[in-house]
């Protein structure tokens, strides 16, 4: 969540305030048959007899609820909020917004309900109704069904949808994972019993109370302060000067009636990250996947050393990932609230689309200033005649198809020509008193990098063997040099991309060839020298970017 200090935030409105399990959804609900939708007391919808404008082209005729598209929305949010429905039900009634969710347009209404279906799941949907006299929600407004043991004080719900994970929930609704576990004891104290379908408790409110107003705070019903961030609700009444420090949670908590969804309702500009300080810096880091060696130790590097919100994937067990890694940190740099694990395959587009939805919510204009992408896989053919066809395609499917649908996705959170360049000092430092000078320090344009391997070259190529391994990795040389040229007319010097091979790496992936290579490095070591030669690296159109680099710096020609 982005709190500028100095900007005044929002904290009591004139009239009464819905608040829904998506804090976004359920002022933009519209439903053209309201005899079928019972909406609770409270929540105020607009009811039309035609269909509501704008829509993008080809919704479906026999449409009967819309949603009004707000920015940070995605179609599987979407569907989150509002469904008994599917992804491919919902691409089928909005053709429009392409079936990789690329075109769904802010602003504009898309179909959320059919006569067959109706919306009254939608309506289902919204939880709990907070009143102007700041009463919390009370158990009879919980929605079903939810797990046994859910904290009687809960005022916030989302309804869990499959492949959610604790982690990746207790993120979005900045609490912590201790919270969440203990609002929801029935989850396990591992996620392992995490029900989709069933609601889960994002949030508590405490009786109101009678509380002094910090020296902070103003109220004025006749005009807003002039410093206010865009989008504050028109009609606040009351505003806090936000100090170096705050956080949109601890601003909340010095308010009994105001939860966190309140506050990123009526200031919306907030809306990114809601435990991180106003120092937040520009842009974040991905690694894709990370769940193990090299990705493992980069995450650990860019934690360790830098200020930056770290993402990073795994195809399973992210909540285990998690605490790994941050047990591994002995929670240096704050970096429990930095770090955010998904659940991503990237021979699933599905999951690769679904990545790309949470960024944008999760991180809105903040640009993306370093790409990792990894995924790898290693199949042995000595011969042609052990070339089998699963083992082949598996291997293009991870080494090569892998690496271009990421790309694919995420090409547009980095920055174009016109963004501003990175700050190339802050906060790029290193954080350890006693180690002043950083081992690497990121430059003021973005980076996307492909993991590529020395075998792929076509002219290194002097042994022969390992068929499809080689020319899986080969293909990642074209695509990081395709996809540069794409940057330079896109992005100029803001951005660039390169293929790095790390070397031979003591994982488990590279086990069998310990012995017999000359150079085995250290997961951490290999990490940090990437991450040095990536630095280095210049935006210039003649200099060292759509190349190979290895770790030592050198060149690795296709």
């Amino acid at each position: 969540m982005l709190i500028l200090s100095i900007f005044f935030q929002c904290l009591v409105l004139k009239t009464t305030t819905s608040s829904a399990i998506q804090a976004r959804s359920a002022a933009n609900l519209i439903v053209t048959h309201p005899e079928s939708i019972q909406p609770p007391k409270g929540y105020i919808s607009r009811f039309y007899n035609d269909v509501p404008s704008p829509t993008q082209l080809g919704i479906i005729s026999t449409c009967n609820a819309y949603y009004l598209v707000q920015k940070g929305d995605y179609c599987d949010t979407v569907i989150s909020k509002f469904g008994n429905y599917t992804l491919s039900d919902f691409y089928n009634w909005n053709p429009a917004v392409k079936s990789d969710c690329s075109q769904l347009l802010d602003g504009y209404y898309v179909c959320i309900g059919v006569s067959d279906t109706s919306a009254a799941a939608a309506s289902n949907n919204i939880a709990a109704v907070v009143s102007a006299a700041h009463t919390a929600a009370s158990a009879a407004s919980a929605p079903t069904p939810t797990q046994s043991g859910i904290t009687s004080n809960c005022n916030n719900y989302y309804e869990v949808v499959s492949g959610d994970s604790c982690v990746g929930i207790a993120n979005n609704y900045a609490i912590t994972l201790d919270q969440f576990y203990s609002w929801n004891p029935a989850v396990g104290s591992n996620c392992q019993n995490l029900l989709a379908g069933y609601f889960v408790c994002v949030g508590v409110a405490e009786p109101p109370t009678t509380t002094s107003v910090p020296a902070t705070a103003t109220t004025s019903t006749a005009s807003a302060p002039s410093l206010t961030q865009s989008g504050i609700a028109s009609d606040c009444t009351e505003y806090y000067k936000a100090q170096s420090g705050d956080t949109c949670v601890s601003i909340a908590k010095l308010y009994s009636y105001l939860t966190l969804a309140l506050f990123e309702q009526w200031n919306p500009a907030t809306y990114i990250f809601s435990n991180i300080p106003v120092t937040m810096p520009s842009g974040f880091a991905l690694i894709t996947p990370a769940s193990r060696g090299i990705g493992f130790a980069l995450a650990r590097q860019l934690l360790v050393h830098t200020e930056l919100p770290v993402c990073i994937t795994a195809r399973k067990n992210c909540e285990q990932l998690h605490d790994k890694l941050l047990n591994s940190l002995q929670a240096q740099n704050n970096a429990g609230k930095r770090l955010t694990v998904f659940q991503v395959d990237v021979t699933d587009e599905s999951s690769i689309s679904a990545l790309a939805s949470r960024l944008r919510k999760q991180f809105s204009d903040i640009p993306l200033r370093l790409a990792l992408t990894i995924p790898g896989i290693l199949r042995v053919e000595k011969s042609p005649s052990q070339i089998n066809y699963e083992d082949a395609l598996e291997s293009f499917k991870v080494n090569s198809l892998g690496p271009l649908l990421l790309m694919k996705h995420l090409h547009k959170f980095l920055p174009s020509k016109s963004s501003q360049p990175f700050s190339a000092e802050s906060p790029f430092r290193c954080l350890e008193k006693e180690q002043p000078d950083p081992p690497f320090q990121l430059p003021s344009h973005a980076i996307y990098c492909m993991m590529a391997a020395r075998v792929g070259s076509i002219s290194d190529n002097t042994l022969g063997g390992w068929y499809s391994y080689r020319a899986s990795k080969s293909a990642v040389f074209q695509l990081a040099k395709t996809f540069d040229l794409y940057l330079r007319s896109r992005s100029a010097d803001r951005a660039l991309a390169v293929a790095m091979h790390p070397g031979t790496v003591r994982t488990d992936f590279t086990r069998d060839y310990w012995e017999s290579s000359r150079n085995v490095l250290e997961p951490d070591d290999a990490a940090l020298k990437l991450l040095q030669v990536l630095c280095g690296i210049p935006p210039g159109m003649n200099d060292g970017r759509g190349r190979c680099w290895d770790w030592k710096g050198e060149e690795v020609f296709p």
